[in-house]
């Protein structure tokens, strides 16, 4: 009898909640990758998941200097995402692996005393694991073409924050700001 308690001590036994194989239940709230352990040893959820990318409200700065003139002076944006268009089927060829599209629209006519004229223009996110690059991007008679690009944008989950630099009448100028999403 001893040896048949024994026995029976040693099978595995399910565990309630548990698994076909006798393992426990994860416990973890987040969507693992690594089934074998409760201990969670990846990242937590994709933090990009729960962007509104539907619009953002925004800022840039302009910053530049020549011949004893400079200038640093900011417009308010909006953008609104783009999913169908004539300019959304340009932004699509230009970054066919980006994954949102703006149509930009700044508070402002131009800044530094109307040397830089602004307008609206069109912006490309390219949203992967390892973070977000924004492409920044100017209409000249109908035609997209990239203006900037910064590949190492700051994104916290609700914020991009980005620099580039433009070059106006073959000055460059330092563009940053940033893109507020959910509003």
């Amino acid at each position: 009898m001893l040896l048949s308690l024994l026995f029976l001590a040693c099978q595995d036994s399910k565990t309630i909640g548990g698994d076909d194989t006798g393992e426990p239940a994860d416990t973890d709230t987040d969507t693992d990758t690594d089934p074998d352990s409760d201990t969670d040893m990846d990242t937590d959820t994709d933090p990009w998941q729960e962007v509104d990318w539907t619009g953002y409200v925004g800022e840039r700065t302009f910053k530049g200097e020549t011949w004893g003139y400079s200038c640093e002076e900011s417009s308010d944006d909006a953008g609104v995402e783009l999913t169908e268009g004539s300019e959304y089927e340009q932004l699509t060829t230009l970054c066919p692996l980006c994954s949102h599209f703006y149509e930009n629209e700044p508070a402002e006519e131009s800044v530094c005393d109307g040397y830089l004229p602004l307008g609206t223009t069109y912006r490309a996110l390219l949203v992967t694991d390892a973070g977000v690059a924004a492409y920044f991007y100017t209409e000249d008679e109908g035609t997209l073409e990239e203006s900037g690009t910064d590949s190492a944008t700051g994104f916290d989950g609700a914020t991009l924050e980005f620099d580039y630099e433009i070059s106006v009448y073959g000055i460059p100028v330092a563009v940053n700001g940033y893109m507020q999403f959910g509003g």
